[in-house]
Formats: structure tokens, sequence, C-alpha cells
């Protein structure tokens, strides 16, 4: 028994070694190029990762040197401590997947509302069969996501008189089926271009006020009288939406040089969420939107060939339809949602990966292409200054993360908004930090459920802090005539 005690702890020993020998020959891929960074941004990764398989082989080395009754109890304290967390990483690692339906489900009921298990689709063509002729949401994000890689760049399914096109925003004129987080369907009317707008904000020229961003601008996932972009829409009756869900910067930067000049807000609000930079790895890799950083008077000509980009988006969502199912765009009935196992890999296991994944513990250190975001902002204020526009940048935080008694978050958010805001500042953006200001003022969580969009308290504090400041700068609505 006492030589399998002195094993036991050289084996603890050599295990310490090889994690922190590991991590220190992998440093490059965890550290941040500024160890001030590190000490910031990753206390937790830096103790895990260097700290205690440090501490544990110096410790296991150290119980070798104690006397045999001492060395016993701790190998029994030992191997119980190994036994348990092995057991909570195995009951993490075999637990079955809860898909969001279920949590929006469960948020629905304890909220009182009605849940509705149809699918998109499923209720799209309920309303077809009801004589509305309805579609689904699709613009660029959803559209790339189905489109083909050639050659290492993606194809986008639209296509016109053999030119590809990518959507910017939805099917025009037509009713849209949008999302469902609260538990029923919510639907919009689409503008003349596609964006959730009342139409006759395209006749004003210029217009004082333009929201450009993704998924939340776009109107989740809330009816479109309790959303944000009504509550600014009602000090600033003209305001152009030009938010639409699934993109990233470089869709934002788009949308601005393709609609911009048809409206040349006084003001545009750029509104960032933390996932837009990550978004750009795909973009930059379609040719039509590398395009509009790559060569300056780029333009697909949205507007001009909206008629033609609509109906061959209407062909193809149809046709997606017919043969594919549920597959486009997300919600799948409730059937389908019942918690699936998951796929267990030993090695994931046996490196308490499962576990790790619970706190955001990660060794690898995600990397973002911020140079590209660099390039895209200076663009951005290029492009509004040229009719004499004002731009701000709005820093827009994960819907479940930053409140009170959330989880660990993922390193790469918090590290890459230092980077982010530093950006912008020094293109002389004026920017509106909302992470801070919900940490202090939320009541409560940000998100309907889980993995969701904000709810009605981050609608009202979203508005409320951007109308402030535009107050606090001059930025008034203009005279109605």
């Amino acid at each position: 028994m006492t030589n399998i005690i002195r094993l036991f702890f050289i084996f603890l020993s050599v295990s310490g070694i090889f994690v922190l020998g590991r991590s220190l020959y992998k440093y490059s891929q965890f550290s941040y190029p500024d160890f001030i960074d590190l000490l910031q941004f990753d206390k937790l990764g830096l103790t895990v990762f260097y700290v205690l398989p440090a501490a544990l082989s110096i410790s296991a080395l150290l119980v070798l040197r104690l006397e045999a009754a001492v060395r016993k109890k701790l190998f029994i304290h030992s191997v119980t401590i190994i036994i348990g967390i092995y057991a909570a990483e195995l009951y993490i690692a075999f637990k079955p997947v809860k898909p969001a339906i279920l949590y929006q489900v469960e948020a629905a009921k304890s909220a009182g509302r009605p849940n509705d298990a149809r699918s998109r689709q499923e209720y799209v063509m309920a309303l077809r069969k009801a004589g509305i002729d309805a579609y689904p949401y699709a613009g660029g994000g959803e559209l790339l996501d189905h489109g083909n890689w050639t050659n290492g760049r993606l194809i986008s399914p639209i296509m016109v008189e053999n030119q590809q096109f990518v959507p910017l925003a939805g099917i025009s004129k037509k009713p849209t089926v949008l999302c469902k987080e609260p538990g029923t369907w919510l639907t919009y009317l689409a503008d003349r271009y596609g964006f959730n707008n009342p139409d006759y904000v395209w006749d004003t020229n210029p217009v004082q006020l333009s929201i450009i961003g993704d998924s939340f601008i776009h109107g989740y996932c809330l009816p479109n009288e309790a959303h944000a972009m009504q509550q600014v829409r009602r000090i600033f009756p003209n305001m152009v939406n030009l938010g639409f869900s699934g993109r990233g910067a470089l869709q934002y930067l788009a949308t601005l040089i393709e609609y911009g000049p048809l409206i040349r807000p006084k003001v545009v609000i750029w509104v960032h969420y933390e996932n837009d930079i990550e978004d750009m790895k795909s973009e930059i890799s379609n040719d039509v939107l590398s395009n509009y950083i790559n060569h300056k008077n780029f333009r697909q000509g949205m507007f001009e060939h909206q008629k033609k980009v609509d109906a061959a988006t209407m062909k193809y969502i149809n046709n997606f339809m017919k043969t594919r199912g549920t597959g486009l765009l997300g919600e799948r009935g409730l059937k389908f949602s019942e918690p699936v196992p998951t796929t267990v890999d030993f090695f994931n296991v046996l490196a308490l990966r499962y576990l790790r994944n619970v706190f955001k513990v990660y060794f690898k250190r995600e990397q973002n292409d911020l140079n590209l975001f660099k390039r895209v902002i200076s663009r951005a204020l290029e492009v509004v200054k040229s009719w004499n526009g004002k731009i701000y940048f709005v820093y827009r935080p994960l819907g479940h993360r930053g409140y009170p008694g959330s989880s660990v978050v993922l390193r790469k958010y918090d590290y890459e908004r230092k980077n982010v805001l530093s950006i912008v500042e020094r293109a002389g953006i004026p920017i509106i930090d909302l992470l801070p200001i919900f940490k202090e003022d939320l009541p409560e969580p940000w998100n309907l459920f889980p993995g969701s969009h904000y709810a009605h308290a981050g609608h009202n504090l979203f508005a409320d802090t951007v109308l402030k400041r535009l107050k606090i700068d001059g930025v008034t609505p203009d005279p109605v005539n």
C-alpha cells in the first residue's frame, strides 16, 4: 500500500508538470500580448492552467517527505476529491442537451403566456393558408449560412441573371415572420426595402436619425409597440431602422453604403453586438461583402434591383421549405426539441473539458480580426461624413452576461471590448457603452430566458440611455411640419 501511495503522489506531480509544461509551450495560444491584460482579463485561466499545476506538482513532491500515516490520510482525501471532480465531469458530459426552445416554453409558462409550438415554417404556412402571403425573415447572414464554399470563398445562394447578390434586408412589402421568444410568433410588414419600418420613413430626406445593427435592432423579440426601436421612434418619428438579424459589422457597413445615401441621416447610431466581429469571419469570405471594404466605390445597387432580388429570394425560400422543411432559420416545432444525449469524447472527459465549459475556462485564446473591424469603422465614418452626418457607436453586451449573479463569461468578450472601444475612440466616434450602465441599473436579468434577446427592462434601458445621450449632445427632434 505504501508503494501505491508513493506512486500516486509521484503521478500527481508528473501530471502537474505535464500540464504546466504544455501550458508554457502553448503560451502564445493562451496569453494576451500584454501581461497586464492577462492579469486583468483572465485571472481564472492563469490560475487553472499555470498556478494550480505548479502548486499540485510541488505539493505532491512535498507529501512524499511526510510520515507514512500522514501520506495515507492525504492519499484518501486526494482520491476522494478526484473521484468527486470526475463524477461531476461525467454527469455534465452525459447530461442531455436542453434546447433553447424548452427554456422558452418554461419562460412563457412561468410568465403566464401561451406558447406556440409550431415552427416558423409551420406558422408561415398557416398564414398562407389564411390568404396572407407571408415569408420567414431572411437576409444576408441567414442566407449565407446556406451558401456554398468554392475555392475557399462563400457563395451566396441568391443569384440574379448569373450575378451573386447578398440581400441586406428581407423581402419588401411582405408580412414577415420574425421570432417567438415571448412564446407567440411576432410578425411585421416589411417596408419597401425589406426593413422593419413604417414605409413612410423613406419619403423623408434627410432623415434625422437612423439606427443600424442586427437582431435586437431588427425587432427581436418583443412586439413592435413594446420594442426599444418604437420607443426611439416616439421621439424621432422619422427614424429609419436599418437593423436586420444575423449580421456582422461588414454587413452593417454594406447597409450603410447601400441605403445611407437615400436618406442621408444626420445621426447614425451604430449598435455593436459582442459577436459582430466574429460574424465577419464568414462575411469577409464572400466576394460581394468583401468588395465593400476592398473597393471604395462598390455597390450592389440593392434598391435598383429590389424586385429581382426579392423574386430570387422568394424562389429560394419556397424551394428550401419544400425540400428541407424547418431547417431554414431556426425554431423547430416542439416535437423536434426534446432533450437529446450528447456525444462524449473520452479525452475531453480526461481533460475535464465539460466541467471547465460550465465555468467558461478555456485554454485557447479566441482571436478575431480587429484590423478588419478597424477598416470597417474607418470606412463607415467616411461614408457618414460624406453627407455631413455624425455617427455614434453603441456597445451592446450579450444578453446572458454582465448582470449581478451571472456566470463567468468568456474572457474574449472583455478583452475584445477593450480593444474595440479603443479603436472607435481613436477614430473620434462618440461611444455609448451599455455594459457598465446595464450592470448598475438593471433590476432583472436582461433576457427573456437563457440565451435569448433582451426582456422589457433591457429594451427600456437601451432606449432611455441612447435618447438621454442624444439629448445631452443637443440632438433633438426636428420640428414637425
